[in-house]
């Protein structure tokens, strides 16, 4: 009789995030067009292939992605929103997936719920933008190296690994898994013998190559502006740094929501405390985030929030943690948290898309004003910060 109700209670779930999901896509679709223009990183990603365009910022993942779909509709702009849109929906239920698998109760629908409506979501799920792609390949390289240290069956090495470099193949902070690929090709292989899984270490070595491969051959400017961060010694460099850590913590928190932050510290806690998760597991995300972090440092003249969206998932899988524990104890104050977390988040849903809706909106009349005059001209623009 319990199994059939757990079995019940488990098919309302997965039809409720079923409705969820396709209420999710329609609302994502009927704002395609919403956003006034792209953002000059956006314009970049989709001439990325051009002869004019010398930027050498970017990998080739996503303005691939990109010229394929272009194929089909003929617009470069739609295009790119559509891979945003779809990857956006790729992260709700693969965060609904990682949390009913990995954490008990219903943490996987929690977290599908917040995340689903989170503004940071809505702002970059509609946006020519590599990071709603990047987050969802971030996300599920972090599944299978869960599944890895939960000793699931199955060919999680070579998982992790190809959706880590198609990560790095979309923005380089995908490095940053690749020293863990090396500790579990020492775990995996080198204690054990190679012979019935030879090919798995030599077909990763070859998808790890095409990273370097890229920026040998399109170039790599970022090192530059790592040159330019520094400062004349060790301290006034270590000093730059600590600065850019006055700025992120503030503006990570408020981004978050100050709600669902003071869930995620809790559900972090209760994590450790109970062992909910493998603590290898939590070592490996402050790993990450403190990776981001250094990378970010070269940027603290242009801070932005989004370079770590991809930890927002993350974020919001422990936050739906801590509420879990809550409810447990105090179910009906754990609802009111649930519901207070989702009207602010529709809430700031409305100003993101009220005040970024004509962002970049005034270089585009401009473009298209001198375009309109010099019908046969090439506007070319270097963006540098």
């Amino acid at each position: 009789m319990l199994d059939n109700s757990l079995s019940v209670n488990r098919n309302v779930t997965h039809y409720f995030l079923g409705g969820f999901l396709l209420l999710s896509l329609l609302v994502r679709m009927s704002l395609i067009n919403w956003y006034s223009a792209p953002y000059s990183d956006g314009v970049f990603l989709m001439t990325l292939f051009e002869p004019f365009n010398p930027n050498n910022n970017y990998p080739p993942l996503y303005s691939t992605l990109l010229y394929l779909i272009n194929f089909l509709l003929n617009d470069r702009i739609i295009s790119g929103r559509v891979i945003s849109i779809i990857s956006g929906m790729g992260i709700i239920s693969l965060i609904y997936h990682f949390g009913r698998r990995f954490f008990k109760g219903k943490v996987g629908f929690y977290a599908a719920l917040i995340y689903g409506t989170a503004p940071l979501a809505f702002r970059w799920d509609l946006r020519v933008m590599t990071d709603s792609l990047f987050s969802l390949l971030f996300l599920g390289a972090l599944y299978f190296l869960y599944c890895g240290l939960s000793k699931d069956k199955g060919n999680n090495f070579f998982g992790f690994n190809l959706l880590a470099v198609l990560s790095a193949l979309t923005r380089y902070q995908g490095l940053v898994f690749f020293p863990l690929s090396l500790i579990w090709f020492y775990l995996e292989f080198l204690k054990k013998p190679l012979k019935q899984k030879i090919w798995q270490p030599i077909l990763v070595l070859l998808l790890w190559l095409s990273v370097p491969g890229w920026m040998f051959f399109r170039g790599f400017s970022q090192i530059q502006q790592y040159q330019e961060s520094l400062g004349g010694t060790f301290w006034l460099s270590l000093g730059k740094f600590l600065v850019t850590v006055e700025l992120h913590v503030p503006a990570l928190i408020y981004a978050l929501g100050y709600i669902t932050f003071i869930l995620m510290v809790y559900g972090v806690f209760s994590s450790w405390k109970y062992q909910l998760t493998p603590k290898n597991f939590l070592a490996i995300c402050g790993y990450l985030f403190f990776a981001f972090w250094m990378a970010q440092s070269a940027f603290m003249r242009a801070f932005q929030t989004r370079y770590f969206f991809s930890f927002w998932p993350i974020a919001v899988l422990f936050a739906a943690c801590g509420l879990l524990q809550i409810s447990e104890k105090h179910p009906h104050s754990a609802k009111i948290l649930l519901g207070a977390i989702l009207a602010a988040n529709i809430f700031w849903v409305g100003m993101v898309l009220h005040f970024q809706k004509d962002s970049f909106g005034s270089l585009k009349r401009s473009a298209e004003f001198v375009a309109s005059k010099l019908p046969d001209a090439n506007i070319i623009t270097d963006e540098y910060r």
